[in-house]
């Protein structure tokens, strides 16, 4: 009997050791499942409804901050506006005013201002035909910053601003065709370069033509926004 007990003992023992042994693999793979099954494996159902609310929830990818950050001159078509018309007053120069969050058509294309789109008039009041200069990131519509600009601002050909943006394909010189932020542009003679040695996979600013896509303007600047870290 007393062997019966002992072998049953050192059985235990024994099962105990290889437990840990496994355990311990287990967690230096970064295997936490035979831990806590229930917490890190779920319910298939409740994962389901997760799938579910994220669909829901999900309207599409969220503008990466700093990234490709551009700044464009147009003319207010449409905007939200209270019961006095246009917006801020005079003397509110920077606010977050919920109520011109909405969308907005400038130069005929639309805009979405959240709660988080600052507002700032200087050069004047918010109001349809207004000259404005707004910033959005490439790819997206949603305003994060509108200034009120003077009136000549917006009556010829304005340049444009690109920053923080990625360059994906330079020519061999100066001079030619260039993808930068997923977009192309080209460079000539009158292409200001701030830096002399631009190349792919650079961080730089641009100012350039909206129309014609030139380059009026090209520096490069070190931005950890510029680039995608998985």
């Amino acid at each position: 009997m007393i062997r019966v007990k002992n072998y049953l003992l050192v059985s235990c023992i024994f099962a105990g050791i290889i437990s840990g042994v496994l355990l311990l693999i287990n967690l230096e793979n970064g295997d936490f499942s035979s831990l806590l099954p229930v917490i890190f494996n779920g319910n298939e159902e409740d994962d389901d409804d997760d799938d579910d609310t994220n669909q829901e929830t999900n309207q599409g990818p969220s503008p990466p901050r700093g990234k490709n950050r551009q700044e464009i001159y147009g003319i207010i078509n449409t905007f939200p506006q209270s019961s006095k018309g246009s917006w801020v007053s005079e003397t509110e120069h920077y606010t977050f005013d919920q109520k011109l969050k909405g969308t907005w058509q400038i130069d005929g294309q639309t805009y979405i201002a959240n709660e988080e789109t600052i507002y700032q008039n200087t050069k004047g009041v918010f109001k349809v035909g207004s000259c404005v200069k707004f910033d959005i990131y490439l790819g997206f519509n949603t305003l994060l910053r509108v200034r009120t600009q003077e009136p000549e601002e917006c009556s010829g050909e304005a340049a444009f601003e690109l920053n923080s943006a990625l360059v994906e394909k330079a020519p061999d010189g100066l001079y030619g065709s260039w993808v930068i932020g997923g977009k192309e542009f080209f460079t000539n003679k009158e292409t200001k370069f701030e830096a002399d040695d631009i190349r792919q996979f650079d961080c730089v600013n641009i100012d350039y033509m909206p129309k014609s896509g030139l380059i009026v303007e090209i520096d490069s600047k070190w931005d950890l926004r510029c680039y995608d870290f998985d």
